[in-house]
């Protein structure tokens, strides 16, 4: 309940019941996802364009979450 990245707190309980991750719906990328997408980019932000370093980027979805994405 307390971890800020499950974002459906009532899916929890079948979670539990199931073990099923789904339910949880988790919208978080791990560190080594990031650095996978860092290095496919090359530090380049796809929108604007701009090289970051991996410290200033963040991870987004590919189809926004608020569109419906998934991790």
């Amino acid at each position: 309940m307390l971890d800020e990245d499950v974002t459906k707190k009532s899916e929890i309980y079948p979670y539990i019941l199931t073990r099923n991750e789904k339910y949880l719906i988790v919208r978080s990328f791990t560190d080594n996802m990031k650095r996978e997408a860092y290095k496919r980019q090359k530090g380049i932000c796809p929108k604007c364009k701009e090289h970051f370093k991996i410290g200033g980027m963040e991870a987004d979805h590919i189809t926004h979450w608020h569109e419906g994405g998934k991790q």
